[in-house]
């Protein structure tokens, strides 16, 4: 846990001063009148059917396509930014996958055997993995994000909460548009969207497509032509020292949506999508160096050609930094792995030396299909079903050094197909009522390439082929007793199955012997074990809210939800291979929602106690089979899932929009979350000077806030003018379930501005925007490997520095 000290001190002179504007919000009514902005009317779908936003008892931050392009947010994870208590970041070297954590519920693991903890959906069809939900906003007409367990609404792994996107609707608008934009690090994107009538009245089409191309950010060096005479020779340096970069991006993605308007009564929509990402390796740097203990491999570092590579690691220099000599190059944008493994061949290793790529590649593609029919006044059915396929392919470097220690080539196949029934009806208009069913099929075949040096390990994981299914019933009912108080109550039923089969190979696919100087541990000996989880659970809902005027609503509630179990999907030897179960959460909950001031505030709060159990977490400990070397002895190798922990979690936030004046609009939020360990079995979050249960989950900040103003100038001859500033603060956290100082991502502020002209006509908009003004330095993630490993490294996914952009767009 953040000691107590440290949740006030966190409070920066910057914070201080953004929780002093939030709070000064309501005193802005003072300001010279002018004809007053209003608050918009949000529409969200939270409890299956259209409702106010302000009308549903469910903390929701709901986001409009004109505000996400004002705030510069082009994917998923930057709505994050204004979203209290939510965190979204990309995952490490791969551009497809995201860790996603709400009020401290998440996921970080992007293999197959484990659950998100977050559930991702677009146009309410369910993404049920990490891999593939980095998603860019296309044509997106809002996003809502609901906050707390969602599993009667939602269903499996909703259990921190639930992220939707709904693009826009053929036949909702006319026209279309075309946008250009240019910016830092050559980065060249541009965007189409367009609305079609094909048959009056009856049938529309909308298409949208979108392309970006950028340089990464992070220079690969040769560490031997930076640093002469170090003993590292030189590699492969093309440009001077300069051998690549990390973090370009480069993609090409389309959506075709159709809507049929069968008659008054049946609605059919189709849609389509697709993406080819073919971008570089995510942005890693080196942070930390230390080789706590020598490896096997290693002879004195005497600059002889023929001692291995690995043996020159405690010679790494980091470039950056408190831990960089006085000599080192001071960049914190520089990476000297060069995805290059020189080991020699022998007779036993004939697949020496390992060449791969700086890669991160996603091809995706998706259909959908959904069908609205109203029966009658008071009986509607909807059925929603889809396909989806893709197969991702990223490389990670992942100890960011010259010398190879540990690389790791990823290739993730994976389809899933679901069916969705929801029967909606309406009794007297004195209870509001849904029944339906859901079926999730799925597969997922990983295969890796893993090369580590450090263990004198170098085989093929997989292909580990993980076929599951989902089956789920629910209900869910409101009962209006009078206009001002509702009760609603929900339940659902889940019953889930997974397998799992393990393949262990030589990189030629021949079967591993044995493990080269470690006795009993041969990593072929798993090669077709096979393990399986199977469950079944009921989740329910229940509350009440009360609207105590038109315009303030206070509810309570209590929900809860589950993280679906599985298989240990890395055992290292036989007697790790075992399940685990499902993690689960009951939360209590009491919020408001209000219009203040003549509609021209909204106002929204809640504050909550999770009650989490059976956690899961990975173990540095556990089983180890009898005999040399390990029987005894700490230290065998393990990174088995297991349901091993409990914790309290109490937490609050509150969101603001005001319009003061007309020209003039703020948005704030604010949340604060406490995370405490109740239990944690030994074997646990281990390696670390911090008590366990003095740790927290990760990327969990204690205080998150974000706060915006836009002012929109008074119309001239040569168009309007609006200027919009956001600036949003992050608290420290934690990159892994173990927390330590080396895992410990430092607080920061990020402040974006953006200024936008709209024609006289509105036929043409430009826009000129900055990111990370202030050129803050920050990371998004940290792979700790000094403790877990002897690797003794610690590598770093920096966010981009500060960057501009302009763009210019056509409507039609």
């Amino acid at each position: 846990m953040i000691d107590s000290q440290h949740r006030f001190e966190s409070l920066n002179a910057v914070s201080r001063l953004a929780i002093a504007a939030f709070a000064a919000a309501p005193l802005l009514i003072s300001a010279p009148a002018q004809a007053q902005g209003e608050i918009e009317e949000v529409v969200v779908t939270a409890e299956f059917r259209e409702a106010n936003v302000q009308d549903t008892p469910i903390a929701i931050t709901a986001v409009t396509a004109e505000m996400l392009e004002s705030r510069n947010q082009y994917n998923i994870y930057e709505v994050a930014a204004q979203a209290p208590n939510v965190t979204l970041q990309p995952a490490g070297q791969s551009f497809a996958g995201m860790y996603a954590y709400i009020r401290g519920i998440g996921q970080y693991d992007f293999i197959y055997a484990v659950e998100p903890g977050v559930g991702i959906y677009v146009d309410d069809v369910y993404y049920s993995t990490l891999n593939n939900s980095l998603l860019e906003l296309l044509d997106i007409q809002r996003v809502e994000i609901l906050r707390g367990p969602q599993g009667t609404l939602a269903g499996r792994n909703s259990i921190g909460g639930a992220v939707k996107l709904y693009s826009k609707k053929p036949g909702e608008e006319q026209g279309g548009q075309v946008q250009l934009s240019y910016g830092s690090y050559n980065k060249i994107s541009g965007n189409a969207s367009g609305d079609f009538t094909l048959l009056k009245d009856t049938l529309f089409a909308r298409f949208a497509v979108a392309a970006k191309s950028r340089d990464g950010y992070v220079d690969m060096l040769d560490y031997g032509c930076v640093y002469p005479g170090s003993g590292v020779p030189t590699m492969r340096a093309s440009d001077g020292c300069k051998t690549g970069e990390l973090g370009s991006q480069q993609y090409v993605s389309g959506r075709a949506s159709f809507r049929w308007l069968v008659n008054d009564d049946i609605e059919v929509n189709l849609i389509a999508d697709v993406l080819n990402d073919d971008s570089g390796a995510g942005p890693a740097v080196l942070l930390y160096n230390h080789k706590p203990t020598a490896t096997p491999l290693c002879a004195p570092d005497d600059g002889n050609p023929a001692t291995p590579l690995v043996c020159y690691l405690n010679n790494i220099f980091v470039p950056y930094g408190p831990n960089a000599p006085a000599n080192a190059i001071n960049d914190p944008y520089v990476n000297y792995g060069n995805f290059l493994d020189m080991t020699a061949a022998t007779p036993t290793t004939p697949w020496k030396p390992v060449q791969m790529e700086p890669i991160s590649q996603l091809d995706q593609w998706g259909i959908s299909g959904q069908i609205d029919w109203q029966i009658n006044e008071d009986l509607s059915l909807t059925s929603i079903t889809s396909y989806r396929t893709y197969q991702n392919i990223f490389n990670a470097d992942a100890d960011g050094s010259p010398v190879a220690v540990s690389m790791v080539g990823s290739n993730l196949d994976h389809w899933s197909v679901t069916e969705e029934v929801r029967l909606n009806g309406d009794f007297n208009d004195i209870v509001d009522w849904t029944l339906g069913g859901y079926y999730l099929d799925q597969e997922g075949i990983y295969e890796a390439r893993v090369d580590l040096n450090y263990a004198n390990l170098d085989f093929v994981h997989g292909p580990d082929i993980t076929p599951s299914s989902s089956l789920a019933f629910f209900g869910h009912a409101t009962w209006h007793i009078n206009d001002q108080w509702n009760i609603f109550a929900g339940l659902r039923y889940s019953d889930e199955e997974k397998d799992y089969t393990h393949r262990r190979r030589n990189p030629d696919l021949s079967i591993i012997s044995s493990t080269p100087g470690v006795p009993n541990f041969n990593v072929g000996s798993l090669h077709l074990a096979k393990d399986s989880f199977a469950d079944d659970r009921i989740d329910y809902r229940v509350g009440t809210d009360y609207a105590w005027t038109d315009d303030f609503m206070t509810y309570f509630q209590v929900s809860t939800g589950y993280k679906g179990g599985g298989v240990n999907p890395r055992p290292f030897f036989l007697v790790q291979m075992k399940p685990f179960g499902p993690e689960e959460l009951t939360t209590f909950e009491v919020g408001f929602k209000s219009t203040l001031l003549d509609n021209r505030m909204r106002l929204n709060g809640a504050g909550f106690f999770n009650d989490y159990t059976d956690i899961q977490l990975n173990l540095s400990a556990c089983e180890r089979p009898a005999g040399p070397p390990f029987n005894g002895v700490p230290g065998a190798p393990c990174a088995a899932p297991r349901n091993v922990g409990d914790a309290d979690v109490w937490g609050a936030e509150v969101e603001v929009e005001y319009y003061p004046i007309e020209s003039i609009a703020i948005d704030a939020s604010i949340s604060w979350l406490d995370f405490e360990y109740t239990r944690v079995d030994p074997g646990a979050l281990t390696g670390s000077s911090i008590a366990p249960l003095d740790m927290v989950a990760p990327f969990t900040p204690e205080i998150k806030w974000s706060i915006g103003a836009q002012y929109t100038f008074a119309p001239t001859a040569y168009g309007t003018f609006a200027a919009r500033i956001n600036a949003n603060y992050q608290d420290q956290i934690y990159s892994t379930p173990t927390n330590d100082t080396y895992n410990l991502i430092d607080d920061y502020t990020l402040i974006n501005a953006r200024l936008t002209w709209d024609s006289p006509d509105e036929d043409w908009q430009a826009a000129l925007e900055f990111n990370n003004i202030t050129d803050e330095l920050y990371y998004l993630n940290l792979f700790d490997q000094h403790q877990t490993t002897s690797v003794g490294q610690v590598i770093a996914n920096p966010g981009l520095p500060f960057t501009w952009g302009i763009s210019i767009k056509r409507y039609f």
